[in-house]
């Protein structure tokens, strides 16, 4: 019985590597195939999909534009799957580190459900696991993908229906009712223009689309000679990359224009100076269009073409919300816990004495153990005026908080 489960297992991938041919150049979809459609979930912002990796191994990625490489944050799962590097490099990411190490492995095989394959694909494995996307999303996320994908493919992102879908370029026909824009890829990146609007200001801005980032909107205000900082800032974590920890201001823009259209009172992440790398800011970027924004569209990318398609999903016309409890939540293992770990100044949390070290569990009659991060976080920037009860734990001792919601920004 087991020879023949063996011999089946060979037969299997004898004609998978028939089907997939083509795939010693790059990832491609399998012969004859126009198209590939998979589901993603969205967290954070963030479009997350399943990678299989050496016909072992899936785990849950984030598809990012940003991505020059397939990265993977755990060196854990290359040590199981016995990956072989062929040489140590250091890359560049934002943050307040200039770079991290990491393991280079080149004859990875990379699969997309039964509708994508690529053999021989080079993949960066993390030293050390730098981005820290279970502490700062509290999801079994391990890795990110971009170009790869989005030079081979024209890549489509339906945000009302979390569907991706990966075309043959080839064999590609544009749908009705999307605007057509030019994007510039440079450097694996692609860039748009936009125009900012603060005050009686505006000004022409050359902004890269960023899947994987959660923001709305982040500018170097540094790179503009017209715009000034928002009237209003709060001074917080724009988020965690490559380099560690983004600090930074958020405040609020006028107006956004993409194309035809128009982003009103729009949130905009001011990073300080040093901590957006200048090894990010090649191509002369005033900023980032990230996934906040994005989610308002349903996009078509077309590296190859320079084309960038938009059209209205339904969560256009939505506000740009943000957090409304002032209290900063990261999810720690070991003992599972939510843990706030920073509490944001002159704020419903700040007053009533909540402080950092403090474990959540349970918000609104929320455990834990049976939410996401994401749908807490989704609690606290509901709606202003909103009564939340938070169940602490103190050195041992139980504590009760109560406060309303309102806005910080």
């Amino acid at each position: 019985m087991r020879r023949i489960l063996a011999i089946a297992i060979l037969l299997f991938f004898t004609v998978l590597q028939q089907v997939y041919a083509q795939t010693e150049i790059g990832l491609v979809l399998r012969k004859g195939q126009a198209k590939l459609t998979i589901p993603f979930s969205l967290v954070n912002n963030l479009i997350i999909i399943p990678v299989t990796l050496n016909n072992r191994l899936t785990l849950k990625f984030i598809l990012d534009t940003g991505a020059n490489n397939v990265i993977l944050t755990d060196k854990l799962f290359g040590d199981i799957m016995g990956l072989k590097y062929d040489r140590t490099m250091t890359i560049s990411g934002p943050g307040i580190v200039d770079s991290v190490s990491t393991y280079v492995a080149n004859d990875v095989t990379i699969a997309l459900s039964t509708g994508v394959r690529g053999r021989h694909i080079s993949m960066l494995v993390l030293e050390e696991d730098y981005i820290q996307l279970k502490k700062n999303l509290g999801e079994d996320i391990f890795g990110i993908i971009g170009y790869d994908l989005f030079s081979r493919f024209i890549v489509e992102i339906d945000y009302d229906n979390l569907e991706v879908t990966f075309y043959d370029p080839n064999k590609f026909r544009a749908p009705r009712g999307y605007d057509i824009y030019q994007m510039d890829v440079e450097n694996t990146k692609p860039y748009i223009q936009s125009i900012a609007y603060q005050g009686n200001a505006v000004d022409t801005m050359r902004l890269m689309i960023d899947t994987g980032a959660s923001h709305s909107l982040l500018l170097d205000m540094d790179e503009s000679k017209v715009l000034t900082r928002p009237d209003s800032t709060l001074e917080t974590s724009l988020g965690h990359g490559l380099g560690g920890e983004i600090p930074g201001k958020i405040g609020r823009l006028k107006e956004l224009r993409i194309g035809n259209y128009q982003l009103h009172n729009i949130l905009v992440s001011i990073p300080d100076s040093g901590a957006y790398s200048n090894a990010i800011k090649r191509g002369s970027r005033h900023g980032t269009i990230g996934g906040s924004t994005l989610s308002r569209f349903n996009p078509i990318f077309d590296y190859q073409g320079g084309k960038f398609y938009l059209r209205k999903s339904r969560h256009f016309k939505g506000p740009f919300k943000y957090d409304m409890s002032g209290v900063r939540i990261s999810y720690f293992e070991g003992p599972q816990r939510l843990e706030v770990t920073a509490i944001t100044a002159d704020s419903p949390a700040s007053e009533i004495g909540i402080q950092v070290g403090d474990v959540i569990r349970q918000v609104e009659g929320r455990n834990i153990y049976n939410s996401k991060l994401s749908e807490i976080y989704a609690v606290l920037k509901s709606r202003p005026g909103r009564l939340i009860k938070m169940d602490i734990r103190r050195n041992g001792e139980k504590l009760l908080f109560k406060f309303r919601l309102r806005h910080l920004i």
